[in-house]
């Protein structure tokens, strides 16, 4: 009524008066329905949830506005239909169904727009989607399909289009995705690909776009490698860590946080190399070494000193597919230990920084070379101050001091700390603690397995053993002949073995430790575990000595017993015994075996201060001589020499 009463004052006509109270009317209303549409879709929308989430690849905003949508047009359609029931005529009806369009659009625009989550209609396309849910039939309601779900873009790729966008991806240059679009368009209309009924219609940047977010997680091998595929792309697998030691150790390295001096030069030069058990957490064996050098020659020397120091091999070995990933590969096969390339899942990260935080804390801190992170600082993240670095560079150790020290410190800090917790429970222990408590996965080595993963020597066998020499250092290992049983295997390695013979005489001498016994092998064949060789005392009656003279004496009788049995047989047997009349041709050397008790005889004579009648005697009734002829090797010339006649006592 007041409105009414008003319109004289500010219109002319009543048409415009109509309006503005209708306006006012519906603005006023509009707070009623607000409120009530907005409690029945808070009520009602999560029945609609599961839908979207099952069969839509929608984000959680976009999956709660289309559910909220969904609970709006029931609502909706409901009062269409009780609008249907209680009209008297069908213009009623549509009078009615104008209204509540008009109040429900406005009362929408009035709601918050962060309230759908999602972008609403709005003005006439508002107004249409109201009329539209008019024609949903029965109680069913429709769910709405997600925006660009029959959007003609999804269609225009076709897949020759989806390879080309695919390849530019991919290329190792790695253009944008901007630039990716604009060839796309150039070589589309170069084949005239979006040209239809005279209008040129291509895809747009965002269909392009979404479409490579659907495919660049396989392309990012191209475009990243191998090693980033493998760590961002691929699903994680979570492990728990080994009940036994010695079922995995790993192997990595990491800078050491240490300025140290080197060539006058003063820089972060210390690199260690670990090697660790997984189940025990123990530390191994530690290599510094200058600059990140983690070839395979020092990765194998660092897992050769762990295995010596603990008596065992692991059954697997992990480590990264770094510079000596091969290398160690070849080593580990040919030592029956299986080799796990670090990948994503493997509980590969956790020892190793647990190694690196723990060092980080417990000795580089407190060295006064330290460069890591500000001490004076709190927070996480914190850089050293310029002064604090420039301190650290004057206190930087030589290199060759700093290693030294540092493989000691680290793995006796580490072995002796404490672990509060492991995989979220308590633990309380030690390292060293974890691995004395703990079974081996892998048998303990013998000395004999051990001594392989020592030093290495190939040198001749001689009268006096096999001599090696480390640090300007020589020694002499020599087979052990305490027993008659090892001097009787002594003197068959002494008679089989040529000695002075070049090659034929060289022998594999594995050394664990210099001053402890080496194992000595032939080719392959073992030949035994020998002590260092001692010095005997001169004084007689020594038992030491007595059984290397026993070991003499049994190689000379060996030797005599077999030539003796030569000469038997050569003598019995009438084929051989033809052979020593017969001439011999060829280049095989003839060397008659001469006697030389001719030369002991006179050598006699002459020591003695007086002629000895009786030695004199037997040596004119002694040396007699007999005639034999020999074929020249190379002539072939038939000459004739004079030969002693041999006693049989001399022999």
């Amino acid at each position: 009524m007041n409105s009414l009463q008003n319109t004289d004052a500010g219109y002319e006509q009543l048409v415009d008066a109509a309006v503005v109270m209708t306006a006012e009317h519906l603005r006023i209303n509009a707070g009623y329905i607000t409120n009530e549409l907005e409690e029945y879709i808070i009520k009602n929308y999560p029945r609609y949830t599961t839908y979207y989430v099952e069969n839509h690849s929608l984000g959680r905003h976009r999956i709660i506005g289309y559910a909220k949508l969904c609970a709006l047009s029931e609502f909706v359609h409901a009062r269409f239909k009780r609008i249907q029931n209680i009209a008297r005529s069908e213009r009623e009806a549509k009078r009615y169904k104008r209204s509540l369009v008009a109040n429900l659009a406005e009362a929408i625009e009035l709601m918050p727009r962060e309230f759908f989550s999602i972008k609403m209609p709005t003005g006439r396309r508002l107004i249409d989607w109201l009329y539209q849910l008019e024609e949903r039939q029965g109680e069913d309601i429709n769910y709405i399909k997600p925006k660009r779900s029959n959007n003609k873009n999804r269609n225009k790729l076709t897949d020759e289009q989806k390879r080309v966008i695919q390849a530019l991806y991919a290329d190792p240059i790695a253009i944008s995705i901007a630039d990716i679009y604009r060839k796309l368009l150039e070589i589309g209309k170069k084949n005239r690909w979006w040209l239809k009924d005279g209008e040129y219609t291509p895809p747009t940047y965002q269909t392009v776009y979404m479409y490579l977010q659907s495919v660049k997680n396989s392309l990012k091998i191209e475009r990243h490698g191998l090693v980033y595929h493998k760590n961002t792309m691929v699903p994680e697998v979570q492990r728990s860590y080994p009940t036994r030691k010695n079922a995995i150790w790993g192997i990595d390295g990491t800078a050491q946080n240490e300025y140290v001096r080197h060539n006058g030069k003063v820089r972060q030069y210390a690199h260690i190399v670990s090697v660790y058990d997984y189940a025990s957490f123990r530390l191994l064996d530690v290599q510094v070494t200058l600059g990140a050098n983690e070839r395979a020659e020092v990765l194998i020397r660092c897992l050769k000193n762990a295995i010596k120091e603990c008596g065992y091999k692991p059954l697997y070995l992990q480590l990264d597919r770094g510079p000596g990933y091969n290398g160690v590969k070849q080593w580990c096969d040919a030592h029956d230990i299986r080799v796990l390339p670090t990948q994503v899942g493997l509980a590969r990260a956790k020892v190793v920084e647990l190694l690196i935080g723990l060092k980080n804390r417990l000795i580089d801190k407190y060295s006064g070379a330290w460069s890591g992170s500000n001490r004076t600082a709190q927070a996480d993240g914190s850089q050293p101050g310029e002064k604090y670095l420039e301190a650290a560079k004057r206190r930087a150790r030589d290199f060759a001091i700093a290693s030294e020290r540092l493989r000691t410190e680290v793995m006796e800090q580490w072995n002796h700390y404490v672990i509060e917790s492991r995989e979220g429970k308590p633990c309380g222990k030690t390292p060293t603690e974890l691995w004395n408590e703990l079974e081996s996965e892998t048998a303990k080595l013998s000395y004999a397995d051990l001594a392989e993963y020592g030093t290495t020597h190939h040198v001749q066998l001689t009268t006096k053993g096999v001599t090696v020499s480390s640090r300007g250092v020589e020694y002499t290992y020599f087979p052990p002949v305490e027993t008659e049983e090892q001097r009787s295997k002594a003197a068959k390695i002494f008679e089989q073995i040529p000695l002075q013979s070049g090659k034929l005489s060289r022998v594999r001498v594995q050394v664990l430790d210099y001053g402890k016994p080496a194992v000595v092998y032939k080719d392959n064949t073992f030949l035994g575990i020998w002590p260092l060789k001692e010095r005997i005392s001169m004084m007689p009656g020594d038992s030491k000595l007595n059984n290397y003279l026993l070991l003499q004496k049994e190689i000379a009788k060996n030797a005599l017993k077999k030539v003796s049995e030569l000469r038997e047989e050569l003598n019995s047997n009438p084929t051989l015994n033809a052979l020593k009349s017969e001439a011999m041709t060829g280049r095989k050397r003839i060397v008659p075996l001469l006697d030389k008790s001719e030369l002991f005889l006179y050598e006699m004579a002459e020591k003695s201060d007086e002629t000895d009648a009786i030695l004199l005697d037997q040596m004119q009734t002694e040396l007699q001589y007999e005639e034999r002829e020999y074929v020249h090797p190379v002539t072939g010339e038939i000459k004739k020499v004079r030969i002693p006649i041999q006693n049989k006592h001399d022999l």
